[in-house]
């Protein structure tokens, strides 16, 4: 006879089925907006190391300055996270998940205990697992925030429901509080769910030493924020106004609810507006709705499951009702409360065909998986956003931003003119607006919105930034230098704007001072790329200066550093490729010269610098037919006037392939018919050309080249007359020609 699976066993893995079934199109996820700052630009969570210090330093959770929150434990699931997998998105998102199917597995197994029916907790952990509010704290990988403090508050409740069974699961509930509060402040609310458990599912309240180690821990945790000055920091600026935040807060609740009942429509900006008055019909509604369910719960002797699930939701939210955030409302903030949804659909199917209630199971999943690709782009996610709230400034900001950093610079103006009609005292759009004219090079244009920019808000450095770059593309380097020293002025800690000044003093061969500036900048942000190839370029130029061998020798080895860490740090650095292979050259070490261009070559096969670089190092080692294909390859693709080519001649006239040597001048020439080393080259060639095609009894061809030769000869003598050494190729060819 076959051993039968347990009914729990198979209940369980039928919710961990949804789960992969429903987000199987997620993958491999993708960063968004407070992706960028907590975890692709936080240096903090590269290293395994810095743990500890996420315990102690809220300013560890950001890259960015003034972004600090103290949330230790989602810290370190992102170091983790980065030591196993990188930066690789689905990393990141495979956790996410892996979390929300544990928190469904949690609200399955709470669900039986409170109903005291599997079949009722199988259906509350299913609906839990598909509903479409889970999606935005499952594909946002920052929202983890919400799924790892759900599965702590989840955890810390049912642990508390086992402590008859196993008095030592009281530990593991206080434990999984304190974990929650380090990982998001909502959690201080789970105390209060205990005690409305205990007296209206239980019929009675438990002594007060049952509640006291929460009520210590979450005292402890208020005294940590309190002296590291995250909560001091929070409360000292609100967003708005008290009053607002309450008659905002208080309509925000039939937008909550109705998300709930119908999630056919997310948005992850909803367009949503604060209410600066009560006898709005919206927050008077809400009102009453909340009055109503307060008096029933109020008056009955023992509520029961229905109220207290109610409860529960009001309860989860309460901290982000009463703290004034920057989102006036988000779904994710649902994650929590759609806990106390999921209990009283359990609940209703008591009195509902059941069957009806399966059946929009599979109707949710499907919504589910129709927003999950959204979440593969954040240009999906944000024109999706456009469509359905399109008078949200923040909406119109990530779509301007999603736009511009895929190129498409007209789109993103056009967004940023936008949240700039919306909110036309914000600084933001203003600058963004500046600086994409400025990529555009309409330098009016970009100068007169970031002006406009300052009018707004004097006191940002970047807008001075920003007007510095301008003025140093016009090649106005007085005026760009004030600019960045202005930017200093406000900010002496932004590594851009280090790196930005240091390149107005190069430009104007101050370079010693453009040193210690990018110096300064790599002090600021050690991992700042442009700042580091900068200081190797100032070592190659300042290698170019020196008179002592062995000082410029000292110099090149520096740059051979700096521009090695930048490709360590990212293999693909076209300046740093293109110049570390130049220093390898001037270093006289031909192989690793080599073996940089051709890594040039591989990462920018378009690039037709390195396949005449490559070239040069070939016809010095005699390969001249591998170097001459490559110079025909270079060719196909568009050349510039260089030193480059003139090299590559060079090297084939050492080799004696005049050939090769006068293809490349010849293209040189007809590049710049103005330069002088060309013409000259050319005559070079031609007259050794000549004179061997005489001696070999080709006396025409001979004297076709001398001719050639000399037009050359006379173009460069009338730029230069005093060329003593072409006036006496010239008096060489005339002798040799009858008048």
């Amino acid at each position: 006879m076959r051993r039968q699976i347990p009914t729990n066993w198979l209940h369980a893995a039928a919710i961990v089925f949804a789960a992969l079934l429903c987000y199987a199109n997620s993958f491999p996820g993708s960063y968004h907006y407070d992706d960028l700052h907590s975890i692709v630009e936080n240096p903090s969570i590269r290293s395994l190391a810095n743990i500890p210090l996420f315990f102690v330093d809220p300013a560890l959770f950001s890259g960015e300055d003034g972004q600090g929150m103290y949330r230790p434990v989602l810290l370190v699931t992102y170091a983790i996270n980065h030591a196993l997998s990188g930066y690789a998105p689905w990393g990141f998102h495979l956790v996410n998940i892996l979390l929300h199917t544990a928190c469904s597995l949690l609200v399955w197994a709470i669900s039986v205990r409170l109903f005291k029916e599997s079949s009722i907790g199988l259906f509350c952990g299913l609906l839990f697992v598909v509903h479409p509010v889970a999606g935005e704290p499952t594909n946002y990988i920052s929202s983890r925030s919400e799924s790892l403090a759900a599965f702590f508050y989840l955890s810390t409740f049912l642990l508390y429901l086992k402590e008859k069974e196993d008095p030592v699961s009281r530990y593991g509930s206080v434990l999984c509080y304190i974990l929650g509060l380090l990982t998001k402040s909502v959690v201080i609310t789970a105390p209060a769910t205990l005690w409305l458990y205990d007296r209206w599912i239980m019929g009675k309240t438990r002594p007060l030493k049952a509640y006291l180690p929460y009520g210590i821990s979450a005292a402890c945790y208020l005294l940590i924020i309190q002296l590291n000055q995250f909560l001091p920091r929070s409360l000292s600026a609100p967003v708005r106004n008290w009053d607002v935040q309450l008659w905002t807060q208080a309509k925000a609740l039939l937008f909550y609810a109705q998300t709930l009942l119908v999630p056919h429509s997310l948005n992850v900006e909803p367009q949503f507006f604060e209410s600066t008055s009560p006898a709005e019909a919206a927050v008077l509604t809400s009102i009453a709705l909340v009055a109503s369910l307060v008096t029933l719960a109020w008056i009955k002797h023992r509520p029961g499951i229905l109220c207290f699930s109610g409860a529960w939701c009001g309860l989860v939210l309460l901290p982000t009702l009463i703290m004034p955030l920057n989102m006036l409302v988000n779904e994710r903030r649902l994650y929590l409360p759609l806990v106390g949804f999921v209990w009283i659909c359990g609940y209703l199917s008591r009195y509902i065909d059941r069957r009806t209630l399966y059946l929009s199971l599979p109707l949710l999943a499907l919504l589910t998986l129709q927003r999950n690709p959204l979440w593969q782009d954040d240009l999906l996610i944000w024109q999706d956003a456009a469509q359905k709230s399109p008078q949200m400034f923040r909406t119109q900001m990530n779509l301007g931003k999603a736009f511009k950093d895929r190129g498409k610079i007209d789109e993103s103006i056009n967004a940023y003119k936008k949240a700039a009609a919306i909110d036309p005292l914000e600084r933001d759009p203003y600058n963004n607006i500046g600086y994409l004219y400025s990529q555009k090079k309409e330098w009016d244009r970009a100068t007169s919105w970031l002006e406009k920019a300052l009018e707004r808000d004097p006191q940002f450095d970047g807008i001075y930034r920003n007007l510095g770059d301008v003025y140093l593309q016009q090649g106005k380097l007085p005026e760009a230098e004030r600019m960045y020293r202005q930017a200093l002025s406000l900010n002496s800690t932004e590594a851009a704007t280090w790196s930005n000044f240091g390149n107005v003093l190069r430009q104007q061969r101050r370079l010693e001072e453009a040193r210690q500036a990018y110096e300064t900048a790599l002090r600021h942000g050690p991992d700042h790329r442009p700042a580091q190839v900068n200081l190797a370029s100032i070592h190659y130029e300042m290698s170019l200066d020196q008179a002592d061998p062995q000082q410029a020798e000292a110099y090149l080895a520096r740059a051979a550093r700096g521009y090695e860490q930048v490709l360590a740090a990212d293999s693909t650095f076209r300046e740093a490729l293109d110049n570390l292979g130049n220093v390898y050259t001037l270093l006289s070490r031909p192989q690793e010269a080599e073996r940089i261009f051709q890594r040039a070559i591989i990462a920018y096969p378009q690039s037709s610098e390195a396949y005449i670089r490559l070239a040069e190092i070939l016809a010095d080692r005699g390969e001249s037919e591998a170097a001459f294909a490559l110079f025909r390859k270079a060719a196909t693709l568009g050349l510039s006037p260089s030193t480059s080519l003139l090299k590559l001649g060079n090297a084939f006239v050492l080799k004696n392939q005049l050939s090769a040597a006068e293809a490349v001048f010849r293209t040189a020439h007809r590049l710049d018919t103005t330069a002088v080393a060309y013409l000259y080259s050319l005559g070079e060639v031609l007259l050794i050309g000549g004179e061997r095609e005489i001696s070999s009894g080709h006396g025409e061809k001979g004297r076709g080249q001398w001719r050639e030769a000399r037009e050359f000869y006379r173009q460069v003598a009338t730029r230069h007359p005093n060329y003593r050494l072409v006036q006496q190729r010239l008096l060489y060819l005339a002798e040799r020609f009858s008048p």
